[in-house]
């Protein structure tokens, strides 16, 4: 039976609400805690967009040599939002190729747009809802961006005081942006990691892309391997995550989860700090006993979680 009673002591202690799902592939156990609610879904929709992306080569939508096109973009395209692109002050040129890459790698919201633009917003949610019966999407990702800090609270949702019922309204209006929760990541992410449509090795080849906010598996690397895709808004007040877990250098899953949480209060790197030693604690409870990477110590993790922390 899986114990994920350490993981829900720290959301608690950390988030004000919050979903999490987990599914042990091998034994066909599973544990799902918090609220199945409509959840904002951020940037986790991103793995639908590469699905879709890929299915639409296979079918001929697009170009057999679209993956390598290149295509100019100029600042006025650049979206707001987390990404490499608008840092930049000048037009640049990117293939499909790389547009999936720092869209999945550093969550760039240009070239999220660019490659939903080419798909068509339709097609993306309809990927998406496939793989994610619950799940919706509603916009593009600066849309979401934008339609998020029209609503009232956003500007400062991390630092308010919110009145009884208030912080629940927030969260459904943001979900109306688009929504998941955390079996629905986790079915995602799975989905995402078997289908590799053709041509698999591009398609693999951007999935395995290196993540720079890794997140959950931030501390259990490299004895694991974990394809994931994160996301947040209100500088991680709603935070997403989802995965397949797979033993160091090999494709084989061996679990599935996903969680969507709100509330966090944490500075935005020590909320994916946080959230990495989630990671440490999933990989126990799935007796991986993972190696765990040159940056994790447990005095570290003792810092952040204090009696939560409990060392080996």
């Amino acid at each position: 039976m899986i114990d994920a009673s350490r993981i829900a002591a720290i959301f608690d202690r950390f988030t004000t609400g919050w979903h999490f799902y987990l599914r042990d592939l091998r034994s066909g156990e599973e544990v799902e805690l918090g609220i199945r609610q409509p959840w904002p879904i951020g940037s986790c929709f991103k793995l639908a967009v590469l699905v879709a992306y890929f299915e639409a080569l296979s079918d001929g939508t697009l170009a057999p040599d679209s993956l390598d096109q290149e295509t100019l973009i100029p600042p006025e395209r650049f979206r707001v939002g987390f990404g490499i692109v608008n840092l930049l002050d000048s037009p640049i040129r990117l293939t499909d190729r790389h547009m999936l890459r720092w869209m999945l790698a550093a969550s760039d919201g240009t070239a999220t747009d660019i490659l939903i633009a080419k798909l068509g917003l339709d097609r993306v949610d309809a990927t998406l809802r496939r793989l994610a019966p619950s799940s919706h999407l509603a916009c593009n990702l600066g849309d979401m961006v934008t339609g998020f800090r029209a609503i009232p609270g956003a500007p400062d949702c991390k630092t308010r005081d919110w009145a009884e019922g208030e912080a629940d309204r927030f969260r459904v209006e943001t979900a109306k942006l688009g929504a998941t929760h955390a079996v629905d990541l986790a079915e995602l992410a799975l989905g995402a990691f078997t289908l590799a449509p053709p041509p698999r090795e591009d398609y693999l080849g951007v999935l395995r892309t290196t993540r720079i906010f890794p997140r959950t598996e931030m501390f259990i690397q490299p004895a694991l391997r974990v394809f994931s895709k994160t996301g947040s808004l209100g500088h991680r007040y709603f935070l997403q995550d989802c995965g397949v877990i797979c033993p160091a250098e090999t494709d084989l899953p061996v679990a599935i989860f996903g969680y969507c949480t709100q509330g966090m209060r944490l500075p935005t790197f020590l909320a994916d700090v946080t959230m990495g030693l989630v990671g440490v604690e999933i990989a126990k409870v799935l007796q991986l006993a993972p190696t765990s990477n040159a940056d994790w110590t447990p005095e570290g993790a003792n810092l952040l979680l204090g009696d939560l922390w409990q060392g080996e």
